[in-house]
């Protein structure tokens, strides 16, 4: 929204803020919807008088909006417009919570697994009192669900912690956002620091109702995150309606402030409300406002409850804040970590870290999430490391000490069970980074320069450009199980611009379990005349195969792809000669190679 603003008064392309909004239309950006400092509605018509564009120009990009805006329906008949039949049953539909969990699961990637020490082997699934008899979940994104921004805010959201605790054989427990209520009286919602909404301005009496609400057998408490800038309130846990059965009283303090966030939890009579019940949250206290609600869950009182029947224990401890540099409670995680046989820790990121105009300093772990790490790997070398991470972390001393790092990213409402699924085998993980992982940011040119060659004293960046030792190289991704690149063809082998080539390469899984394989072809210009890439991406295609399947994967390639930039003429181009070919797991790990000659035209 502040882009074409930008062009001039911040990145200075141009002085003149008309020049600004021409460039802007002319680049094809139609669209320019800041409120304050809207280049298009104030500059245009200079612009227009200057020169700088035409009208035609101008008819382009409102032609192009207002088509958009017709396809959506804005100006029809609401009956008239299919969009407007979608029932709002559709919304977190079971079709669309297992696609969240899908795409949860082949996002994972594998960085390391030293001695085979995932999947870890579950009592309760295997039966056989081999497996893991007590696991310690310890980290600031343990209990967490980050969603990144501009995300949407699902109503049901499934933690890392919580998704272990179903792999326990017990209540997987669920973050339920306060504004994902089916009715109200009298809250508001208003936009919460962390991203997503709460519900604001609460009143005395006013209250919210959650429909088919599933209730844990037995004892359990309500925890609640909220805030307060007065001296808070009370929150009453109700079942049926606003006036039906007490379950559970929760005191709220004052915390300082209407983004100062803390929890607050009560015991709840489980046995009254066992079962899938409608759930109604009834707030009470002085005149005024009382308090904000961000979101609140069901947990059970005693992590052995109810007991797992076959043993395995889970224990948990925070150890620290994501960007806190308080170490006060990593003594806690130490002495969980020390009695636990594997310890699954969750470090990572969120948007306090980095978000849309609030870039990182270094690639590092935040706050003392390091130190952590250290101290309980210290106490116990069977340790785990799940990065919920939204880019990539400088993480050497992990590699070289944590014997298995799994990176999760923000997974969404269904991470924390897809988590799960990998760490117990439930999914052989099958995900590829999308990117370099630097060793450390002396691997990277000044944060403001953003050309990726090579130049001067600078390195070049990306796979494309860096010819250094990345700590995870671009494509890179672990499996459980093993791929065997047996054999590539090229057809044809000599070809003309305009043409196409069929790559084909055959894979098989020489492993017992099943996995999923993404299959890469690489390409890289042997005789170019200019700083051209060291190789590009020019394919890639993920296959799933049972232990012992082979399979052939066909590639197409038309020889523009092999287009790259050619300063001489000022322009992209396919140049003449030898390319090399390759077929591999990664960008750094090429199984097979060979070459294609591209001839004048």
């Amino acid at each position: 929204c502040g882009a074409i603003y930008d062009i001039h008064a911040n990145h200075h392309y141009t002085d003149a803020a008309p020049q600004a909004a021409a460039y802007g239309v002319l680049a094809g950006t139609d669209l320019n919807c800041s409120v304050g400092n809207n280049h298009y509605q104030n500059y245009l018509d200079e612009a227009l008088s200057q020169g700088l564009l035409t009208e035609k120009n101008i008819d382009r990009a409102l032609h192009r909006v207002l088509k958009a805006r017709f396809v959506l329906g804005e100006f029809d008949d609401p009956a008239d417009v299919p969009y407007s039949a979608i029932p709002d049953s559709e919304l977190a539909s079971d079709d669309h919570a297992a696609l969240a969990l899908r795409i949860a699961r082949e996002s994972m990637v594998l960085l390391k697994n030293k001695g085979k020490l995932l999947p870890l082997s579950n009592p309760v699934a295997d039966r056989d009192g081999d497996g893991v008899a007590e696991i310690a979940v310890i980290g600031p994104n343990a209990d967490e669900v980050v969603l990144g921004g501009y995300s949407g805010t699902p109503p049901f959201q499934i933690s890392p912690l919580s998704g272990i605790f179903a792999k326990a054989g017990r209540d997987t427990y669920f973050k339920i956002e306060a504004e994902s209520y089916s009715t109200q009286q009298g809250t508001q919602s208003e936009s919460c620091d962390e991203g997503g909404l709460n519900a604001a301005y609460i009143e005395n009496g006013d209250w919210l109702a959650f429909e088919k609400v599933a209730f844990s057998t037995g004892a359990a408490q309500l925890s609640a995150r909220v805030a307060s800038a007065t001296d808070g309130g009370a929150i009453e846990v109700r079942l049926d309606q606003p006036d039906g059965p007490l379950v559970g009283t929760c005191t709220v303090s004052g915390t300082g402030g209407w983004q100062e966030w803390e929890e607050t939890s009560c015991d709840i009579d489980g046995a009254s409300a066992e079962g899938i019940r409608d759930l109604y949250l009834v707030f009470t206290g002085q005149s005024g406002y009382l308090f904000n609600l961000n979101w609140f869950r069901f947990v059970p009182i005693d992590p052995d409850y109810p007991p797992p029947p076959d043993g395995m224990k889970i224990t948990y401890a925070k150890g620290c804040e994501i960007n806190s540099d308080d170490s006060s409670n990593i003594a806690e995680a130490v002495g969980v970590a020390q009695a636990a046989d594997v310890a699954v820790v969750v470090l990572g990121t969120n948007i306090a870290t980095a978000d849309e105009g609030r870039d990182r300093e270094d690639l590092a772990l935040p706050g003392v999430q390091e130190q952590l790490i250290r101290e309980v790997h210290g106490v116990n070398p069977n340790t785990v490391v799940v990065l919920v991470t939204g880019f990539p972390l400088a993480i050497g001393w992990l590699e070289e000490n944590v014997p298995a790092i799994l990176s999760a990213w923000y997974g969404g409402q269904a991470g924390g069970t897809a988590i799960a699924d990998v760490l117990f085998g439930d999914y052989n993980p099958g995900g590829k980074l999308t990117m370099t992982w630097y060793q450390s940011t002396d691997d990277l040119p000044d944060i403001k320069d953003y050309d990726i060659r090579p130049h001067g004293s600078q390195k070049g960046r990306t796979y494309l450009y860096f010819d250094g030792a990345p700590l995870y190289p671009f494509g890179h991704g672990l499996s459980y199980t093993t791929f065997e690149y047996q054999s590539m063809t090229i057809d044809p082998q000599t070809v003309s611009p305009g043409g196409e080539v069929l790559i084909s390469v055959t894979v098989k899984n020489t492993g017992s379990v099943r996995g999923d394989e993404v299959v890469q072809i690489y390409t890289g210009d042997q005789q170019s005349t200019a700083v051209n890439p060291i190789k590009i991406l020019n394919g890639f295609k993920r296959i799933s195969l049972e232990g012992g399947q082979t399979a052939r994967v066909i590639f197409t390639l038309p020889v523009d792809r092999l287009t790259q930039w050619d300063p001489a003429s000022d322009q992209f181009a396919v140049e003449p000669g030898l390319f090399d070919v390759e077929a591999g797991s990664s960008s750094a790990d090429i199984r097979l190679s060979d070459w294609l000659q591209v001839t004048e035209k």
